[in-house]
């Protein structure tokens, strides 16, 4: 046996059921974010958008491997492919699968706090991903970033099973999670490279602190797995989107990590809030990294490792995403 049976540590608490206050409380959170989201969902289409719809407008699924742009959100070009072509195209058809995926996310990642922490941690996590501008902002757009976070929501659902007690049926789905977020957007790429690194940390700082070395093998072949088909379903055109970085590096220079997140923090915060203007917010997320820190080093690092790995990468290799 990889592991025991029995639930290991608290990222793998024993399934929770849900209540009347817990249904209720999805349901006001998945109300509150389809009004977010579907008000100003017609308006005119971004400078990025335009790339993704002009693939649509030809009817044609195959043609999003045509511009790497297309390519980088290809799930969603796919998904929105079918209400174009049954309701015709326009903004907020384009943007139909974003807007879905953006208003399930807050009442999955209040199902996922709940098991793993408190109904209060689940209602409070829920509430600042339905009101976050730059969520909001995704989810009215014709791109798979929300798509993306949704899969990683749902690779999370998969992987607390996994730790309860390995099974296929949950073995594939984290599979598929893995695979529809890269396929969702190349930055899903990142995510997949990445979050097996909590696995793979000492035993006291190790996601699943009883499970041997078997099980953090059959978590990496599927880290594998996933990476090795992406591969084949983007190298017919993988010169295309070297081609097209390369294209892009030399049309907008070398991004600068740092001045990305700040005028990010600037621009899509409530009240366009100037940097210095969210120190406090700043020293509330260091202190909930401190009280973790304290109180749950395996979860710590398994949401901050990945992370920090990731901006990492990013810095080095100059990336946009």
């Amino acid at each position: 046996r990889a592991f025991k049976d029995s639930s290991i540590g608290s990222f793998a608490a024993d399934d929770v059921t849900l209540d009347k206050s817990d249904w209720i409380a999805l349901a006001l959170i998945t109300a509150v974010a389809v009004i977010l989201r579907i008000i100003g969902l017609g308006r005119s289409c971004t400078f990025d958008e335009v790339f993704l719809i002009r693939a649509l407008i030809t009817q044609n699924p195959v043609r999003i491997f045509l511009h790497p742009s297309g390519s980088a959100h290809a799930l969603h070009s796919l998904l929105a492919w079918t209400p174009v072509a049954v309701l015709g195209l326009s903004e907020w058809t384009a943007r139909l699968p974003a807007m879905i995926a953006g208003s399930l996310s807050p009442a999955l990642l209040y199902l996922i706090a709940r098991r793993w922490f408190s109904r209060g941690v689940g209602r409070v996590g829920a509430a600042l991903l339905c009101l976050s501008p730059i969520h909001v902002w995704y989810s009215q757009e014709a791109k798979g970033n929300t798509l993306m976070v949704l899969c990683v929501l749902c690779s999370w659902l998969a992987l607390a099973r996994l730790t309860t007690r390995w099974r296929w049926r949950p073995a594939g789905a984290y599979l598929a999670c893995l695979f529809c977020a890269a396929f969702s957007h190349l930055s899903g790429l990142m995510w997949v490279l990445v979050q097996v690194l909590p696995f793979l940390l000492p035993r006291g700082w190790r996601l699943v602190a009883d499970a041997g070395r078997a099980f953090r093998l059959r978590i990496a072949t599927l880290h594998l797995m996933a990476l090795w088909t992406i591969f084949l379903v983007y190298s017919p055109i993988l010169p295309f989107l070297v081609r097209a970085r390369e294209e892009v590096g030399q049309l907008e220079g070398r991004p600068l990590l740092g001045h990305l997140m700040a005028q990010t923090c600037q621009q899509l915060t409530l009240l366009d809030a100037p940097v210095w203007g969210l120190a406090a917010v700043a020293w509330l997320g260091v202190a909930g990294l401190a009280c973790l820190a304290w109180r749950h080093r395996p979860m710590l690092a398994f949401l901050c490792l990945p992370f920090l790995a990731d901006l990492g990468i990013t810095a080095a290799g100059g990336l946009f995403s």
